[in-house]
């Protein structure tokens, strides 16, 4: 039996290795490898701002916010001086600015969140099945983020 299951890289893989040989399991039984983050090159036109469910690129959000502020623009520029056409082209770019603003600020929040990512460790351990309900008890004691189980014949 193969047993497999991943974590975050931090202290509580070398705890739990060495949990898992106070179980009987020796060395030569226990795999660990590290996988390595990919992460995509970005671009203002090419990111998605992921929204309630909804996907927004940054021109998606700036003709959003450019009509919502035109409009507003607009209704009140027929009290305002210099009238709802001005008013709706100055609401029009003012939303577009706002948008870009808004963007910059959130892919700023995601590069902060990416960067205190971690990469995460696979374990694989070959053991019998006597050992397979002690390794899962285990696992749940240390938050694994998933397992599996390869039986062989």
């Amino acid at each position: 039996m193969l047993v497999v299951t991943s974590l975050a890289h931090s202290v509580n893989v070398e705890l739990l290795i060495s949990d898992i040989q106070k179980y009987g399991i020796s060395k030569k039984q226990i795999f660990v490898t590290s996988l390595d983050k990919i992460s995509p090159t970005e671009s203002i036109h090419s990111e998605r701002l992921i929204e309630d469910g909804i996907k927004l690129s940054f021109i998606d959000l700036a003709f959003a916010f450019g009509t919502a502020f035109s409009v507003i623009g607009a209704i009140y520029g027929y009290t305002l001086k210099w009238g709802p056409i001005n008013w709706g082209l100055i609401g029009f770019f003012t939303g577009c600015l706002s948008a870009y603003v808004i963007s910059f600020v959130m892919r700023k929040n995601k590069k902060r969140i990416k960067d205190e990512d971690y990469s995460e460790v696979l374990i694989f351990i070959q053991c019998d099945e006597q050992y397979h309900r002690k390794l899962k008890q285990l696992f749940l004691e240390y938050k694994t983020n998933g397992t599996a189980v390869l039986l062989r014949d």
